[in-house]
């Protein structure tokens, strides 16, 4: 199976649009549609839920979300091995935070990092705690900035940082090995 067909279909999936997909994506509306429609035919059933108000996965579609995003991410660090072979850093960092107060001192981690490994894309992502844990689950995010989440694997508290609320306890999960 063609992975980028899978990036398409989780693009539409996320924005809620082929057209927004299409759009982010440089891909005429069209092209993306061919491409979902082209998994459809191969697995046998449908995977989106198209109306004029944008797509939604079906049934089975959200079966197999778990397996694509794992699939993705799979190739994702088979990508980035082989550029390390070649000594290569490259690759996007996706964090997630849950709290815009800490948005001043990601931004300086982000400067201080890119200095050392200029190929790596680094993208900030906010929304609420659960949103974000499950962007983590979901390998949508690399690690996040959120309050506690029994769900989670890893969870690293903050420490040596200067919490810019009093009295927070926001701490530090990823899903990389430390």
């Amino acid at each position: 199976m063609d992975t980028e067909r899978w990036q398409i279909l989780l693009k539409a999936i996320d924005r809620g649009s082929l057209r927004a997909a299409a759009e982010e994506m440089g891909f005429t509306v069209s092209g993306i549609s061919r491409s979902v429609a082209t998994l459809e035919k191969e697995l046998g059933f449908a995977l989106l839920h198209r109306a004029k108000s944008g797509v939604q996965p079906t049934a089975e579609c959200r079966q197999l979300l778990p397996s694509v995003r794992e699939l993705l991410f799979a190739q994702e660090r088979l990508e980035q091995t082989a550029a390390k072979v070649r000594g290569a850093d490259c690759g996007t960092i996706v964090i997630g935070t849950a709290y815009n107060c800490y948005y001043e001192w990601v931004t300086r981690m982000m400067a201080a990092f890119r200095t050392r490994h200029p190929g790596v894309v680094i993208k900030i992502v906010n929304g609420t705690s659960s949103e974000l844990a499950e962007m983590l689950l979901d390998h949508r995010t690399d690690f996040c900035l959120i309050s506690h989440r029994d769900s989670l694997p890893v969870w690293l508290p903050l420490s040596g940082v200067t919490a810019p609320m009093e009295g927070s306890s926001t701490t530090v999960t990823t899903r990389l090995p430390l």
